[in-house]
């Protein structure tokens, strides 16, 4: 989903050569995995897709996310489903 959503806004950016729109998406596709495994350590390993597609934007879009006020992105954290059974 997400090497998708990288090749769309490499085509969205004006690019009329393939190639080069394949070239950005690449190097773009090995930023998001240097990120990845800079969120995914070893001690969230375990994490869920959702929580990790969240994680990633998060930390791939900061700029955006400057926009955005912090209560805003906490509630949207905190409204996810638990990844743990209520004891």
């Amino acid at each position: 989903m997400l090497f998708e959503a990288v090749v769309a806004k490499a085509a969205v950016a004006g690019s009329e050569d393939g190639a080069a729109a394949k070239t950005a998406a690449v190097a773009q596709v090995e930023r998001e995995f240097s990120a990845m495994n800079i969120v995914k350590t070893d001690l969230r390993n375990r994490m869920g897709d959702e929580w990790l597609n969240e994680s990633l934007l998060a930390y791939v879009e900061k700029d955006i996310f400057d926009t955005i006020d912090r209560e805003t992105i906490m509630q949207r954290f905190q409204n996810m489903k638990p990844r743990r059974g209520k004891l």
